[in-house]
């Protein structure tokens, strides 16, 4: 750049990342024009560094909300198409099961009735993500959506040798939340980090209060997330699962409903040590 200039060029608009005193990266496009004296000689250079992070987001976002408009319009087919025929072969499996007194034939049954099931989960994430009903929002005790979402998994909590902490506030104020959504997104939470500790480990609960918004962490010991990958999780159809255990819609869905709530959700992770989630929403009172 410094040649460029020297030379009389400029730089226009050039893209660029730059860090803040307190760590902070921002994207940020360059300008730099050669500043000349009264015969024409290169004395120096004027610089204007534009701050484009807030732009760049929105750019994403647009990109994201249109990638979820197409996602709408092909769940909305494949629903019909793929629903009617699933629920035949569903009822037609459980139906056989009851009449056949062959073990071995059972038990292809059971992995037919299964995996149909599979496929009409994935189905209803699907029109979830791009579907999902307006929010029912009103004061909630967030802290009983998450002592309901971790009974309703208690049992498998203790198959997997997961053992559950929660450190709650006091007595923290009530969130603005629709309860039947964060309940979804708890779940999903849950369930990850179950996945994420095979063999066993801790799951830490957080609630707390930070002036006008409540943060809820989600805590594991799991193997972790890699960093190149940590920035794509909340895209539709990305996965750290292997092939055929993850359909990379879960946190699609639970990075939307945030969203909707005006909140936010990051994520930290270390491989090998665990991963954390931060969610944050608004008070009630604010």
């Amino acid at each position: 750049f410094l040649a460029m200039v020297a030379r009389g060029d400029s730089i226009e608009q050039y893209e660029t990342v730059r860090v803040r005193k307190d760590g902070q990266s921002l994207q940020v496009s360059l300008t730099i024009s050669p500043i000349r004296n009264e015969q024409g000689r290169v004395i120096g250079a004027s610089r204007i560094v534009r701050d484009m992070t807030e732009k760049k987001r929105l750019q994403e976002q647009l990109r994201r909300t249109e990638r979820l408009a197409e996602l709408g319009t092909l769940a909305s087919g494949m629903a019909h198409e793929i629903g009617t025929p699933m629920n035949v072969i569903l009822g037609r499996a459980e139906h056989l099961m009851q009449r056949t007194t062959d073990e071995q034939a059972k038990k292809g049954l059971q992995i037919i009735v299964t995996q149909v099931e599979r496929i009409t989960k994935i189905m209803n994430q699907l029109l979830t993500l791009a579907r999902r009903r307006p929010s029912e929002q009103r004061p909630a005790d967030l802290r009983r959506t998450i002592d309901d979402c971790v009974e309703v998994l208690v049992e498998r909590f203790q198959k997997h040798r997961v053992h559950v902490i929660k450190h709650y506030e006091a007595d923290p104020p009530p969130a603005l939340v629709d309860p039947d959504q964060m309940s979804q997104v708890l779940l999903n939470l849950l369930l990850n980090a179950d996945h994420a500790m095979a063999k066993g480990g801790t799951l830490r609960l957080g609630l707390r209060s930070d002036g006008d918004r409540i943060i809820l962490t989600v805590s594991d010991t799991g193997h972790g997330i890699p960093n190149h990958q940590q920035s794509k999780i909340f895209t539709p159809f990305f996965t750290t699962k292997e092939a055929g255990k993850g359909t990379g819609l879960g946190l699609s869905v639970v990075h939307g409903i945030i969203e909707e709530h005006q909140g936010t959700i990051s994520v930290e992770s270390e491989v090998g040590k665990g991963t954390t989630f931060t969610i944050t929403v608004p008070t009630a009172k604010a």
